[in-house]
């Protein structure tokens, strides 16, 4: 049970009207009887397309983001192991190295690591920052 100084007083009142009033539990029970995850799941998938259709602006970030991110990943991972984890086809690679570096330098490797870890913890720091900056009560009223 909570207490009343666990909330703030707003939110106990909220909590209080709704959650613990009395045959509470039971008017869920009947409401939701019979109801699984696999029922809901068309009701949801319906849902998602449905509001999809109506933006196709956000369905175009949606569908693109995850599709660049798995590109600009797969090339990155092609090139440094191309570059890097590879041995050269050549019959003597130290004579061709480019700037005296060798396929497995383990310090290139950990320095091209930290940067591509740097970048990725900055892509979702910065906008989670931003959003932060948003008032809960404001983004519940934009719903």
């Amino acid at each position: 049970m909570l207490a009343a100084g666990s909330l703030s007083p707003a939110i106990f009142k909220i909590y209080w009207r709704h959650v613990r009033r009395p045959g509470c539990c039971e008017q869920l029970d009947a409401k939701y009887a019979g109801v699984t995850p696999i029922g809901t799941l068309g009701q949801n998938l319906r849902y998602t397309f449905r509001v999809l259709a109506k933006n196709p602006g956000f369905t175009a970030v949606a569908v693109l983001s995850p599709a660049l991110g798995i590109g600009a990943n797969t090339a990155i991972f092609t090139l440094i192991n191309a570059l890097l984890l590879r041995e050269l086809p050549l019959r003597q690679p130290e004579a061709s190295m480019l700037f005296g570096l060798s396929p497995a330098d383990v310090t290139t490797i950990l320095a091209v690591s930290l940067l591509l870890l740097l970048v990725a913890v900055l892509a979702g720091y910065l906008p989670a920052r931003r959003a932060s900056a948003v008032g809960p009560i404001v983004a519940l009223r934009a719903e």
